[in-house]
């Protein structure tokens, strides 16, 4: 999911704006993280696979005003990685990988 070796992480939100239905959102706030990377690294990359057996809301994927999320990943010797957020659909990406979030309230703790 995302490589070891950050040295920071930036979390950029996206807001959508009311009858902005399939317009590009907005960036709406940027913030660093002030905790370890590596310890966000590590938990990006301890998420499952595979969906939760329990069928949750997020199964449908639901198209709705709910914001998404950008973590954009720093390192010294490489271009940084974005790991895509989508709350609707309870998923992380990072080119093409695929990982299911158990709560996106936890994710967000990270940053306060």
């Amino acid at each position: 999911m995302a490589p070891e070796g950050a040295t920071g992480a930036l979390l950029c939100t996206y807001s959508p704006k009311s009858g902005s239905a399939g317009a590009s959102l907005p960036l709406t706030e940027s913030e660093p993280l002030s905790g370890s990377p590596a310890t966000l690294v590590t938990y990006l990359n301890s998420l499952k696979g595979q969906p939760p057996a329990v069928p949750t809301e997020s199964d449908a994927c639901l198209e709705m005003l709910r914001a998404s999320y950008e973590i954009v990943l720093s390192y010294p010797d490489r271009n940084p990685v974005i790991v895509g957020v989508f709350p609707n659909c309870g998923v992380v990406e990072q080119d093409g990988v695929v990982r299911y979030l158990s709560s996106l309230r936890t994710l967000l703790a990270f940053w306060g």
